[in-house]
């Protein structure tokens, strides 16, 4: 049993028929049309004051007229009955037709949809109730640009079942070519409710209307009189390229896209997918304000196409995509798509770090190094951090990985990339590059140590951060400046002198020298000195109570003097080898000593053979 009342129009229907007076040709402004067997013909509604009731007509226990009789006898005066008999074929197509209106009739919140208001007039056809006309308010889907001398494709949102759609003009008039019509029917099997409909070769603007004609009734018996309306939406195609079709990047490995933008790495290639694209009309990418092929040509087929970089073209700055379309046999007829692809290129990591003095990177203490960048992105600002080297960056030719400073035989092992800028493992910033012509330069000033420099290249735009592959090492000759003097300047004859070294560097040792000659083995700074490094008759003789002081002092031993005789000191790094003269010298005078030696330095003794200890020389 189904009350009809629960059938009755929604306010969508009222909507369509107020739009009946605008839509093209002849329009019917009721809902439905009743049948020729319907009594009264006076009656204006035909859902109240009415029960319906499916029997199968099968089932032989079942007496019609007995039923029908029970029916009458139970049922108020005032309600009209209508009992249908269906057949297998017909009860089936009831049955399905009855589940989608409960399900619709489930979602009172759908109730004015089209979904809700088909299932509803499928009801009523079944019912036989009624023809309803069909439904003028169904959404179409369609591309608005068209290539010319192609169709277009309109998609019906919502078809109805047994209901015909046929192309109209833009006056109602069917559309034909060579006698053959436009027409798609949604069949009493299918399931979905969607049709394609295909329009002839576009060859000029065109508005085209939508005539939705039911011809047979819910169990696909013909009606008399088809009933027919046209759909309220129109069709308004232009022939040319549609500019607004989908763009986005499509991102490879170690590529990121985010909307209308994808970051890439610095030479990477590019791809772009283009959608709902045009039969006849080719897509390639180009640069926004250039005309240069980025792409090869790529003919659109209604769906999606990709279009990838060619590869010459590489990216190595930031830059905007745009798509450029036209028709495959007549490039004059041309267009940019709206959409723009905005490409950012993360920072070239193999950019040329150059440094001067360049052959070798080596320095006087204490004195700067400049920095030198070529061929730098305008879109990337780079900083250049520094740190002393430690022992442990020291390793031999044969270590895996290690770089060579220059030529002078010195290696150092490869730095670990730094993750994190916010604490880099022990660098300090030495400043940002500045331009200086063609190129960037900066300056670090007052190097007292090797260094090891690294450049950070930060994109300006979005502030990624990448550090260059290419590490610099700077030695640093030794402080050629601490103080040299005699611990005596005047010794006995043929006796060793001591020169003192106050001042010295950690990470250096200390030679004597006489014209060039080395004097005994060197000596070493006291934060320095081990089991090879300090000397049992130097190091480890101690004169008096301990002294901090003293301990700082390097005491290098001359050979035995025997006249006046200028010392030079060679300082030179312990794990370097690179070497530096100290600007200070030791110079010592001779004495006549207690064995009789006669003279002193520059002349004859003016004393006695023999002279006493501490006879000095009259020269």
């Amino acid at each position: 049993m189904v009350e009809p009342s629960l059938l009755r129009p929604q306010q969508a229907d009222r909507y369509q028929w107020a739009k009946a007076a605008n839509s093209p040709g002849w329009q019917s402004a009721v809902l439905l049309a009743l049948p020729a067997d319907d009594r009264p013909v006076e009656r204006r509604n035909p859902f109240a004051m009415r029960l319906c009731f499916v029997f199968p007509n099968w089932i032989k226990r079942l007496d019609h007229d007995f039923v029908e009789r029970t029916l009458r006898q139970e049922t108020p005066a005032h309600l009209d009955l209508q009992v249908q008999w269906l057949n297998r074929q017909q009860l089936r197509r009831f049955e399905a037709g009855y589940k989608v209106w409960l399900a619709r009739l489930a979602g009172a919140a759908s109730a004015d949809s089209i979904a809700a208001r088909a299932a509803r007039d499928q009801l009523i056809n079944l019912l036989r109730i009624g023809n309803p006309y069909p439904l003028r308010d169904l959404k179409l889907s369609y591309q608005s640009m068209v290539a010319r001398d192609q169709p277009a494709e309109i998609t019906i949102l919502g078809a109805q079942i047994g209901v015909s759609y046929q192309l109209c003009d833009e006056e109602g008039n069917p559309v034909l070519v060579a006698d053959q019509a436009f027409v798609v029917t949604r069949a009493f099997d299918q399931a979905n409710d969607v049709l394609s409909l295909r329009t002839p070769a576009i060859t000029r603007d065109v508005t085209y209307t939508i005539l939705a004609v039911r011809a047979t009734d819910a169990y696909g018996q013909g009606l008399a009189d088809p009933l027919e309306t046209y759909l309220i939406s129109d069709i308004a195609l232009r022939a040319g390229i549609n500019t607004g079709l989908p763009v986005r990047p499509l991102p490879a490995a170690d590529q990121i896209g985010s909307g209308q933008a994808i970051t890439i790495n610095y030479g990477d290639p590019l791809r772009v997918v283009v959608g709902d694209t045009q039969e006849g009309i080719s897509y390639l990418l180009v640069r926004a304000g250039e005309t240069g092929n980025l792409s090869a040509a790529v003919e659109g087929n209604l769906g999606e196409i990709i279009l990838a970089t060619s590869a010459e073209h590489r990216f190595t700055e930031d830059t905007a995509l745009r798509v450029y379309a036209y028709r495959t046999l007549e490039q004059s007829n041309n267009a940019l798509l709206d959409a723009e692809i905005v490409v950012l290129v993360r920072p070239d990591r193999a950019i040329a770090i150059g440094v001067e003095p360049a052959d070798p990177p080596l320095i006087d203490y204490g004195a700067a190094a400049t920095f030198v960048l070529s061929d730098v992105q305008d879109s990337v600002a780079y900083q250049l951090y520094r740190r002393d080297l430690v022992a442990a960056d020291y390793v031999t030719a044969e270590t895996a990985g290690r770089l060579a400073v220059g030529d002078t035989g010195v290696y150092i092992a490869a730095p670990a990339p730094i993750t994190d800028w916010d604490n880099p493992a022990g660098y300090s910033l030495v400043g940002s590059f500045e331009q200086v012509r063609s190129r960037l330069t900066l300056t670090a000033e007052g190097l007292l140590e090797d260094t090891r420099f690294i450049v950070l290249a930060t994109k300006k735009v979005n502030r990624e951060r990448l550090q260059l592959d290419q590490t610099m090492v700077v030695l640093v000759r030794p402080d050629p400046a601490p103080t040299v003097t005699e611990q005596e300047s005047r010794v006995p004859k043929n006796t060793q002198g001591m020169v003192v070294v106050t001042g010295t560097q950690r990470g250096v040792y200390y030679q004597l020298q006489l014209d060039g000659t080395p004097i005994n083995p060197p000596g070493y700074d006291y934060r320095d000195r081990a089991v090879e490094t300090s000397r049992i008759d130097v190091d480890f003789v101690v004169e008096g109570p301990a002294d901090p002081q003293a301990a700082q002092l390097l005491l290098l031993p001359t050979d035995p003097v025997a006249k006046k005789t200028t010392y030079t000191v060679q300082a030179a790094k312990i794990l370097s080898g690179v070497p530096a003269m100290l600007t200070a010298k030791a110079t010592f005078a001779t004495s006549r000593g207690s064995s009789g030696d006669e003279g002193g330095d520059g002349g004859e003794s003016g004393g006695e053979s023999g002279g006493g200890e501490g006879g000095e020389s009259d020269g």
